[in-house]
């Protein structure tokens, strides 16, 4: 009972901060002007989200927090914190320099098969054959 609350405590703020990220890029994707300061307000929202990402893994991780250890998975929960952290930043930084986004597909496409990878692994680990199961 304690480690799924712990667990569910460390899923908390990764899930806010990714919701919000996500709902800010599709938002921006459907502006059809797309102009600068949408890109701008985006890039800050993917940014803080980013950031917000690293820093609750590295809160999480930290023996002095009261939550020092999130359970057996934590260091997979950390991987996909910082990889989703890096991402949303890197988004960010992109969208606030006004860079093409194209250049980051085969990074999100890479970021998804890890993210499979993960999920796969969670699936096999808890004794199950399909997802949901």
């Amino acid at each position: 009972m304690v480690a799924e609350l712990m667990i569910g405590n460390a899923i908390v703020p990764f899930l806010f901060a990714g919701a919000f990220v996500l709902m800010a890029l599709g938002a921006y994707h459907m502006n059809p002007s797309r102009n600068k300061i949408s890109g701008v307000a985006t890039g800050i929202v993917a940014t803080v989200g980013g950031i917000f990402m690293i820093m609750n893994v590295i809160m999480f991780q930290s023996s002095s927090s009261p939550m020092g250890t999130m359970g057996p998975i934590s260091n997979y929960m950390a991987g996909l914190g910082i990889l989703y952290g890096l991402f949303f930043t890197m988004i960010g930084l992109i969208l606030i320099v006004g860079a093409k986004l194209n250049v980051m597909a085969p990074i999100a496409i890479v970021v998804g098969w890890i993210t499979l990878a993960y999920a796969v692994f969670f699936n096999m680990a808890l004794g199950h054959i399909i997802p949901g199961g």
